[in-house]
This record gives structure tokens, sequence and C-alpha cells, in this order.
């Protein structure tokens, strides 16, 4: 939502290279970074190596939680597990889900703003929506307190990774929130009864912007948009070691289902959490 705001005001265009906006550093470890623009980063269509690949995520994790809880962690700090890697695809030709794609616009947005991110983030979405129970992880920490969550893990047993997450903050996943605020945001974006403008949630499922995932579904600016049962369903969710959330919006009945559970990157849990929202989406779509 930041990015298409910016350019509202001038400060970018989606279909700008990424060339032109980051670093020559980063650029040199990243595959097709000559070609990829940010619209492509933004859907999942650039290509670029997912930091959480099955290859890296182990690492990834290791680093996060075998490390000092008080330190602040930013996007460079995942995106290090990322640089140096091979291509999914040449930009535009396949959708592939990669987180580092968020943490590359956050670097640009940093850049282009001269600040980062997460004051943009306060001053154009979280204060005029109204999400007053949500701020920016590590960064705004002292605005409030996360639950905490639970990671099981077969050497160091069952680990409550609310002290990482604290000092956590990337922009692939930056806000910490409760249900309410999370739903109001969805709904903003995707309903008719929005304060935000029509030419601003229009950018979100533009043509140029949606890919196709299956038969059922398509890829926007950040959002799932499927079909189930004759009905139009945005949807998002989250998983992290401790932390699982789904977001989601039935159009045709203005029906918000939003869930925290705090757990996540189990087989178990990820199992019963899937059951629950299963459960309360068919009683929606009936």
């Amino acid at each position: 939502m930041l990015t298409v705001l910016l350019e509202q005001d001038g400060l970018l265009n989606l279909d700008d290279k990424i060339n032109n906006l980051l670093d020559a550093e980063i650029l040199a470890q990243i595959e097709n970074s000559d070609e990829i623009t940010v619209r492509q980063l933004l859907n999942h269509t650039a290509g670029v190596f997912d930091y959480l690949d099955e290859t890296t995520a182990v690492d990834f994790y290791n680093a996060v939680l075998m490390s000092n809880p008080q330190q602040l962690k930013l996007d460079q700090f995942a995106l290090n597990f990322a640089l140096n890697k091979p291509a999914y695809s040449a930009p535009s030709k396949a959708f592939k889900y990669s987180n580092t794609g968020y943490l590359l616009v956050g670097l640009i947005l940093d850049k282009l703003l001269t600040e980062h991110h997460s004051v943009a983030i306060r001053n154009r979405v979280l204060e005029p929506l109204g999400m007053h129970s949500s701020f920016y992880g590590g960064i705004e920490k002292q605005l409030g307190d996360i639950i905490s969550g639970y990671y099981k893990d077969d050497i160091i047993g069952t680990l409550n990774t609310k002290p990482f997450y604290e000092s956590i903050g990337f922009a692939d996943a930056p806000l910490r929130s409760n249900v309410e605020d999370l739903a109001l945001l969805l709904k903003n974006i995707v309903a008719v009864d929005s304060s935000l403008s029509e030419e601003v949630r229009a950018r979100f499922f533009e043509a140029k912007s949606m890919v196709e995932v299956n038969s059922t579904t398509e890829y926007g600016l950040g959002i799932f948009k499927e079909k189930l049962n004759n009905k139009t369903v945005y949807h998002h969710g989250g998983l992290e070691a401790g932390y699982t959330t789904a977001n989601i919006f039935i159009e045709e009945t203005q029906t918000s289902i939003t869930a925290f559970f705090n757990c996540g990157l189990d087989a178990q849990c990820e199992a019963e959490s899937d059951q629950v929202i299963q459960t309360l989406l068919d009683n929606e779509l009936k």
C-alpha cells in the first residue's frame, strides 16, 4: 500500500526498473537485476530467490534464534540469505512467491524517502486508517507488546520466540497488529466502502499487476484473489517461527475472517490452524 501511495505522489513508478533504485553492491548480487521492475517484486514475478526458500530457511531461522535477541534486525539481515543465489525464472515469466522481493522494495523506499519506510507507513497508512493497535516490528516496539509465540525444535524443544521477534523489522512482514486492525487494512484495500480512493485501490488489481496462480486464484500487489463457491475471496496469511496469521475478506457478504495463532512452522500447528480457518470459511461460503 505504501508503495502505491508513494507512486501517487510521483516518487516512483511501479514499472521503474530496480537498477535505478538500489545500490550497485546489492544489484550485483541479484540475478537479472537490470530487468526487474518494482511491480514484479510486488506481485512475485521478478524471479528473485526467496530468503525463506527450503534450502536457506533453516540457516536463516538458526541465525535469528541463535543471535542476540536485543539486536535490531532489519531488511539487510534477511536479504543476506538471498544474495548471490540463482533466480527462479526470468522476470515476468512465472509467479513464484518470494519474500525477498518485499525486502528489496523496503530498501528502495528507504532510499527514496531518505529515512526508514516505517515512518511513512505510520504517517500514510496506520494513522489515516485508524490502525491504532499496529506498529512496525522492531523499530516501533516501544509502542506495544506482542504475545509469546511458540516454536518446536527437535533439538532445543519448545522455544518462546517473542524475545527475538520483538527486535525484527522486515519489510516482508513489518506489522505487529491485532485482528481488528488487520481486518480493517484488508477491507480498506478491497471494499468499496473504503477511505482509500478508487484510483489507489485499483492499482492493486489492475491487469498489469494480476498474475495467475492456479485455475481459481490470482495475485495482485500483495493480495490473493480467489473464486470459491461463486464468491470472491481476498486473502493473505503469514507463517513465522511461533506465529501463524490468516486475513480474509469475502466480497459478496462483506465478511472479514482474521485469526492469529501463537504457534508456527510446526506440522501439528499448521494442520490445526488451517482446519479452524477452513471451517470458518466454509461456513461463510455456504
